[in-house]
């Protein structure tokens, strides 16, 4: 495949005793590279976050942060992606670019900067009787419609069904 010849054709410059080696621009760890990795603020700010299921990687930009949330990527694909968008991006600005891409992130919040979500008085249920010889009509369906109303009426209904 031809991205397969280019890749060995990159790799063998840097195993040949020749001085030939890969154009400085294709080369991001190349400190004469004018878009290095090296020195990116996003890369210094990548805290890697294990649990037993996955490894996240995560931006913390420290006081330069504007939103009280962190940016988290679910691959070092996507991590090295983010480092390679502009500095000068916000949080804001990098998750909406991850949004328009495709690529899956998530949000991390410390748990002393959370605010506890408004109680919402709950819809009373109403679960109804029927006996065997029962038949169903229109009366019941509009039941029905009327507890699925107020069941969406809360907030936390319709996330819970997201």
């Amino acid at each position: 495949m031809p991205i397969g010849k280019q890749c060995t054709t990159f790799f063998r410059s840097f195993t040949t005793k020749s001085d030939k080696k890969p154009h400085l621009d294709l080369w991001d760890l190349s400190v004469d590279n004018r878009q290095t990795l090296c020195f990116s603020k996003h890369l210094s700010s990548i805290r890697v976050v294990k649990n037993k299921a996955e490894t996240l990687y995560m931006f913390d930009f420290g006081n330069s942060s504007t939103v009280p949330w962190r940016l988290t990527v679910l691959s070092a694909s996507a991590a090295l992606y983010v480092c390679r968008l502009h500095e000068g991006m916000s949080e804001e600005d990098l998750a909406w670019e991850l949004v328009q891409n495709g690529i899956h992130f998530c949000t991390l919040q410390h748990h002393d900067t959370l605010n506890l979500a408004p109680m919402e008085k709950l819809a009373a249920t109403m679960i109804p009787m029927r006996l065997s010889g029962h038949i169903f009509d229109k009366n019941d369906y509009t039941f029905y419609e009327r507890q699925c109303q107020s069941f969406f009426s809360l907030r936390r209904s319709r996330a819970a069904l997201l």
